[in-house]
């Protein structure tokens, strides 16, 4: 086993590597998305959402979890993988037969009748997600970071043109879901090639297939959940909200939230093969959780305030005052996007060290209070009143899921503290300059901390970056060395 040094730097540069994957993807989804917001209509991104959801309801049947639990008893990764990915295979067509009762349905509840197309179409990727997810766990086993990211953006770069190809000649509606299923199985096409020692199978007897769902009960409800955990507010927010608010909200989960799940998902796959190589190694993993949660602290406060402040003119200048409604609910999302990532760090530790059930528990809470908060602040508030209550729903459970998961690996409370004090004063710091910036170059006619759509918001922005960046060095050390020192170091090989 290669030592904590040693460690530690593939695990930064993996996050490093998935980061910027992140990122990349995220220019790319704003690309698209500048073309698409010409295209569709608010009504248009309504329909897209509820399909959304409806892949949620069925994600417990192509759940990552079934992957990541291979991770966890990775001494027998290839003897189990052929059973555990056939048994992935059959769960997933169980959802494709729910999905498609579902889309009558849904059409009807939510008066969608185009809602019916897309869902169908939606449910040809849940087979061959179930498939793609058995190969990154491979990946991630290996530590294959780099591999993972470059092919994730291939698939990116497939899903995106695919989305414009289909718009452009006249088929806006079914875009994203044809595209969707369409950019799985090219992605699944590039990573076989990549895994061909990882045994794949098509059939298991109904006893072993028994046997594989009680051991994985827990993964397989929590995958149920996090569908919800992720889209559970658009269920309920189609009900509340006209389908004009309800195509601004997911635009602007599109313009903020989207990259938060993307870095979530880029941190766990880095994260989790780390933390269970060090399950034996209390002290150890302590020192990794506490430099993950540093780093990922101060690239998410970078990305969390630069969108705060210029999100607004982006979205006015390039939409033409469009989707202006939408940059509101990015900006707000934005604030506490660096506590929510949170989250994915703390669940890593998690499902390294086997606790599903606590996992699954914290899930269950996160979309019950995610739904709760969308129903509340969309009858209190309207668009914006969903938003706020949102944002403060994702900062909370980020702020649970760490806490939760630094005692499990004996983090006192106090020490808890000290390092979310260091590590978010300068985002707190940077918001303030940012408010107060703004108030000044406009005459005290902005909101707080939320600049004009102008060019002013420009060099409010950047005086807010540098003092984020000061800030940092002087607070979090830690977080500021992690995070550069994972750019500027070259991919180490792994010694397994």
């Amino acid at each position: 086993m290669a030592n904590l040094a040693t460690e530690r730097t593939i695990a930064l540069k993996g996050i490093a590597w998935l980061s910027l994957a992140a990122i990349g993807i995220k220019v790319m989804s704003f690309a698209n998305q500048v073309l698409l917001g010409h295209i569709a209509s608010p009504e248009t991104y309504a329909v897209f959402a509820i399909g959304a959801a409806a892949l949620a309801l069925t994600s417990g049947f192509y759940s990552t979890g079934i992957g990541k639990s291979l991770i966890q008893r990775q001494d027998e990764f290839h003897q189990l993988s052929r059973d555990y990915s056939a048994f992935a295979i059959q769960l997933s067509l169980i959802g494709v037969v729910l999905m498609a009762a579902a889309s009558v349905m849904l059409a009807r509840i939510y008066d969608m009748p185009a809602l019916m197309t897309v869902i169908l179409l939606t449910a040809l990727s849940v087979p061959l997600t179930a498939v793609k997810n058995i190969y990154l766990s491979a990946l991630s086993l290996d530590l294959r970071f780099r591999t993972i990211s470059l092919n994730s953006m291939a698939q990116a770069t497939f899903y995106y043109i695919a989305i414009l190809v289909i718009a452009l000649a006249g088929a806006e509606t079914i875009s994203i879901a044809a595209a969707l299923s369409l950019s799985v199985l090219f992605q699944v096409w590039l990573l076989r090639r990549e895994v061909l020692d990882t045994a794949v199978g098509l059939a298991i007897d109904a006893h072993r297939f028994c046997e594989i769902f009680w051991s994985l009960r827990w993964i397989i409800g929590t995958g149920m959940v996090f569908g919800l955990t992720q889209n559970g507010d658009y269920i309920v927010l189609g009900l509340v909200l006209p389908e004009h608010d309800l195509g601004q909200y997911y635009f602007g989960f599109l313009l903020t939230a989207n990259l938060g799940v993307l870095l979530t998902s880029s941190v766990g796959q880095a994260s989790m093969p780390i933390f269970a190589r060090l399950q034996n190694s209390p002290a150890e993993l302590r020192d990794q959780f506490h430099t993950m949660c540093s780093g990922m602290a101060c690239l998410s406060s970078l990305l969390s305030l630069g969108l705060l402040g210029l999100l607004p003119l982006v979205t006015h200048l390039v939409w033409s005052g469009k989707w202006d409604e939408a940059a509101l609910v990015g900006t707000v999302i934005a604030i506490t996007l660096p506590l929510r990532l949170h989250q994915a760090v703390g669940f890593s530790v998690l499902e390294a060290r086997g606790r599903w059930r606590l996992r699954a528990v914290l899930m269950i809470i996160d979309a019950g209070s995610l739904m709760t908060a969308a129903a509340v602040g969309g009858y209190a508030g309207g668009l914006t009143g969903a938003a706020v209550c949102v944002a403060a729903q994702q900062g909370f459970i980020g702020l649970l899921s760490y806490t939760v998961a630094a005692q499990r690996i004996g983090i006192s409370h106090r020490e808890q503290a000290a390092r979310l004090g260091r590590a978010f004063l300068p985002l707190v710091l940077g918001i303030a300059i940012l408010g107060l910036a703004s108030s000044m170059v406009s005459g005290g006619s902005v909101a707080w901390a939320l600049p004009a759509a102008t060019a002013l918001a420009v060099p409010a922005t950047a005086l807010a970056l540098l003092t984020l960046i000061g800030s940092s060095w002087l607070l979090n050390r830690e977080g500021f060395g992690t995070l550069t020192g994972a750019l500027a170091r070259g991919r180490p090989r792994a010694t397994l």
